[in-house]
């Protein structure tokens, strides 16, 4: 099995030698189509924890087994700097043929022209999506074709260590909860336990929580080209923040900076922080990281609701340029229909979209992927909001609100100043993006 990690270091050097080279590919439509016999070498990126790489290279040496003319070299690492890097290697035009792309770069990539249109291979059954669900198959669409498949499905969550409760002596927060009650518990834990433990991480900077408070206020993000939220709206996000922040219910901004929350080393699996948003999937990898039970419950209510929906975890997709297309989908095909790839797989990165495999791993599930289960189905039920379409640019707009978040809670500026700056930040986002 040709499988490899590659080192920053490494990835950096060879994106320099990239950029001075050219590389011959075939179209968008498709390359030179490969026998059976002859040799083919693929390359695969992804990012994840530990856990996913061994289960991703557990099915490409599935795979391979399978089909022994084909080898996928592995190229993997952690969430900080892949897209950077993967950005770097479209632009050079030495992208992997294969790409795990999240949702808010799918259109993007889409646009540059990057990303292989799989409609013919749906068409010709060459890639099987019958048992998927169509609403989050089209989720991976732009402008009627299929660009990308969701690998799996999951909604934001937060995530709850329940023996911080316990050390506190408090209990679980009720089914439909609002803002205040989530204020009101954030608090309380941080008070009980004293110094050094917290409610929850101070999440002003999250750009998909935003997208779920503005769901909460009756809003969506973008739809015709324009933003559909205002000043106010951003106003009374920060404001909620800070709020929590100034009372100690959630880390103050010198913590947040020098503790990733990533989760073999989040606060909130050694017991400092007890709640944590991350997509419902992750629960998996967090809670393998941690002896204290982690429950997963909804995002605090909003006026209009809890502005949660089920969305695409991330996406598999195909480089527009890949020499061998037809081995590339061959390996799209069997990642997400194959059942032993998909009892390989499990939920680690989601609900996966096949009914089959669905059915298949419930019948093994443990205590983890059944509340993953549960929880699905709840937000499938309760859920106020849906997935809508992100603004062009999300990822920058993301680092905007992130770099507004820190300014505030480091008293830098005030609400209104940074909110301010912030606005004419997003014009200058979207004036970029329009054609």
């Amino acid at each position: 099995m040709k499988v490899k990690k590659i080192g920053l270091g490494m990835i950096s050097a060879a994106l320099v030698l990239a950029a001075g080279c050219s590389f011959a590919h075939s179209s968008n439509t498709g390359g030179q189509e490969q026998s059976s016999s002859q040799q083919v070498e693929l390359r695969f990126s992804w990012w994840g924890s530990q856990e996913r790489h061994n289960r991703t290279l557990k099915v490409i040496e599935l795979f391979e087994k399978k089909y022994p003319n084909i080898k996928i070299t592995g190229e993997y690492s952690g969430n900080d700097g892949y897209n950077d890097k993967l950005a770097a290697q479209i632009a050079a035009g030495n992208a992997p043929d294969i790409m795990q792309i999240g949702g808010s770069f799918l259109g993007e990539y889409v646009t540059r022209n990057a990303i292989l249109d799989l409609t013919p291979n749906v068409n010709s059954k060459e890639l099987n999506t019958a048992d998927f669900d169509k609403g989050i198959l089209s989720s991976g669409s732009y402008n009627g074709k299929l660009y990308g498949i969701s690998m799996g499905n999951n909604a934001w969550s937060l995530m709850l260590n329940t023996e911080m409760l316990k050390k506190a002596g408090i209990a679980l927060p009720k089914e439909n909860w609002t803002w205040d009650d989530f204020a009101k518990l954030t608090g309380e834990i941080a008070s009980k336990l004293g110094k050094g433990y917290y409610g929850a991480f101070y999440d002003a900077g999250n750009s998909n929580y935003f997208d779920v408070f503005l769901k909460q206020r009756g809003k969506i993000m973008y739809k015709d080209g324009q933003i559909q939220f205002t000043k106010d709206d951003l106003t009374a996000w920060f404001n909620l923040w800070e709020d929590l922040r100034k009372k100690g219910a959630v880390t103050p901004p010198e913590v947040l900076a020098s503790n990733p929350s990533t989760p073999d080393k989040s606060l909130l699996i050694t017991g400092k922080v007890a709640i944590q948003m991350d997509a419902s999937n992750l629960l998996t990898a967090y809670q393998k990281n941690t002896k204290d039970g982690l429950i997963l419950l909804t995002v605090p209510s909003g006026d209009k609701g809890n502005g949660q929906f089920l969305r695409p975890a991330q996406f598999i997709t195909a480089y527009s340029k890949t020499k061998h297309p037809k081995e590339t989908v061959q390996f799209i095909d069997f990642y997400i229909n194959d059942p032993e790839a998909g009892q390989i797989l499990g939920n680690e990165r989601g609900i996966p979209e096949s009914s089959k495999i669905r059915e298949l791993l419930k019948k093994d599930a443990g205590p983890v992927d059944l509340a993953m289960y549960d929880y699905s189905d709840k937000i499938s039920k309760v859920g106020t909001g849906s997935f809508t379409e992100l603004m062009p640019g999300f990822n920058e707009f993301g680092t905007l609100l992130k770099t507004t978040s820190e300014k505030i809670s480091f008293e830098q500026a005030t609400v209104p100043q940074a909110v301010d700056q912030l606005w004419d930040d997003i014009q200058k986002l979207l004036s970029k993006y329009k054609k």
